[in-house]
């Protein structure tokens, strides 16, 4: 079944890559629906999803049916706490489903996407908020999945300042004690 939300008392209709109707449905009045569409598609395929409004408005748009958020995992969390997303080396794994076409990762919450190539990518030292870091499996037609949100993440390559010492000396002398340094 396909899940949403419209505006209320929208007429929903899903075709399939051939322009074959696969199943319609009405929100209800908070705009949500549910459409069984038979027969089923098959994961990652095209689907177009039609909303028409009472007054009879049409806004049509396309999107690639079941490709899942794919998970990210960092390939090495160097941080002092297990899991604290802090580390000094940036590559995240990503699972792609084996359907999906290929995959993109955004570093800048969404706003420009990059091409992932093999099964992981890295991020850049710097401080990235929660929804900033993120991926989406693409069909073969060039549609995206769902988006995949890592959360906050800290890569740190900066070598720390060293240490300083501070070298004193107390030495008693006769019953006086003087610093040296």
């Amino acid at each position: 079944a396909l899940t949403g939300r419209a505006e209320a008392s929208s007429t929903i209709r899903v075709y399939n890559s051939n322009n074959v109707l696969l199943g319609t449905g009405v929100t209800n009045s908070d705009g949500q629906y549910t459409i069984t569409m038979s027969p089923p598609p098959t994961k990652g395929s095209t689907l177009t999803l039609q909303v028409v409004d009472i007054a009879g408005n049409s806004n049509t748009g396309q999107f690639a049916y079941g490709l899942e958020a794919p998970p990210m995992k960092l390939v090495s969390d160097t941080g002092q706490l297990i899991n604290d997303e802090v580390t000094q080396n940036g590559t995240i794994k990503v699972t792609k489903d084996a359907t999906s076409a290929g995959w993109e990762y955004s570093l800048d919450g969404g706003a420009t996407w990059n091409t992932g190539s093999g099964d992981s990518f890295v991020v850049p030292e710097g401080v990235y908020a929660d929804g900033k870091v993120l991926a989406q499996e693409i069909n073969a037609s060039g549609l995206a999945g769902l988006v995949s949100n890592f959360g906050p993440i800290t890569v740190d390559q900066t070598v720390p300042v060293a240490a300083s010492i501070n070298l004193a000396t107390v030495i008693y002398v006769g019953g006086t004690q003087s610093l040296v340094s």
